[in-house]
């Protein structure tokens, strides 16, 4: 196997060296053996601007356990290789450099609610109930049997899941179907 195939391949993609004249990170997720059934390349470039909103990855590792965290920030400035990020909390907002690789940019393309089709009769909805510490009490899926409108108060759903009836409120109704 020629490892030096894969890499004349890398050196003369046309998308590759389009993202390379952008001076805008990338990665290129190529096939490491040039003879396998499978060759697909994926190239994704992120592109930052000042006051852009990004998340920032990262981990926590102890003796048992690996968690995965990420927070939300500020782009203050943006750099070649690194961006100048700042909390987005009203205390303890110092400004910090980090590599353009660990954030990830959150585009608000559209901010405008768009209008969801109603729940009507029939229709299959997941329903639930949650305790004040956030658990989940109470969760059912099933038909909407019944929907019960009070002038004044909040909208109701009638849920029949196994011969059984369940009523949830609106906002803890989600449609499936």
């Amino acid at each position: 196997m020629n490892g030096g195939s894969d890499q004349l391949e890398r050196d003369n993609n046309p998308q590759l060296l389009k993202a390379r004249s952008t001076n805008k990170p990338y990665l290129y997720l190529g096939r490491e053996n040039p003879y396998s059934f499978m060759s697909m390349a994926f190239l994704f470039v992120m592109d930052f601007k000042e006051n852009d909103l990004v998340v920032v990855k990262g981990y926590k590792k102890d003796a048992s356990s690996t968690r995965v965290l990420a927070d939300i920030f500020d782009v203050l400035f943006v750099g070649l290789h690194e961006l100048v990020l700042i909390p987005r909390t009203k205390f303890g907002r110092v400004p910090f450099k980090i590599e353009k690789d660990r954030c990830v940019n959150l585009k608000m393309i559209d901010l405008e609610q768009k209008q969801l089709p109603p729940i009507k009769l029939g229709d299959l909805v997941l329903g639930f109930d949650v305790e004040f510490n956030g658990d989940i009490k109470n969760k059912k899926v099933g038909h909407v049997s019944e929907i019960i409108v009070n002038p004044n108060a909040k909208k109701y759903y009638m849920i029949t899941s196994k011969n059984t009836d369940t009523m949830f409120e609106e906002d803890k109704v989600l449609l499936l179907q």
